[in-house]
């Protein structure tokens, strides 16, 4: 995490990419492997590499919706795929993806948290970005 913040985005791959398959290997719970699976999509969005990165959050986004639906987590993994869309351009596919993260909080009564707030703020400057004021109001 140290070295996302120091900005050492190609490090971070590198120490992902080993935990990833360390815990592979040894057979980790598979909320540790979603967990770095996410981290990996959000280095690799940062990166810019955006086919890779939208491998990891999808993958992360199965895996997560296959031992449970309706969590926090599943929210962050569509946030983070909106977010993914909204840098490369695609705003109509990204604000499908904040719809759908808004909407898994608000089916587990957490749509009054911080979660919600920073979708609901992507949510907006997409809507911005589409020059869509009064959406971008409303979000």
């Amino acid at each position: 995490v140290l070295t996302i913040k120091m900005g050492r985005y190609e490090r971070c791959v590198d120490c992902f990419n080993t935990e990833l398959n360390v815990r592979t290997k040894i057979g980790s719970e598979i909320h540790h492997i979603i967990f770095t699976k996410r981290c990996l999509g959000d280095v690799h969005c940062r990166l810019r590499n955006y086919e890779l990165s939208l491998r990891y959050l999808t993958e992360a986004l199965n895996q997560q919706r296959l031992i449970e639906k309706k969590c926090k987590s599943e929210a962050s993994l569509f946030n983070s795929i909106g977010i993914l869309y909204f840098n490369q351009g695609d705003i109509d596919t990204s604000l499908n993806h904040f719809e759908n993260a808004y909407d898994v909080l608000k089916g587990i009564d957490s749509d009054s948290d911080l979660s919600a707030a920073t979708i609901l703020r992507n949510k907006g400057n997409a809507y911005y970005d589409k020059e869509s004021f009064d959406e971008a109001i409303l979000s």
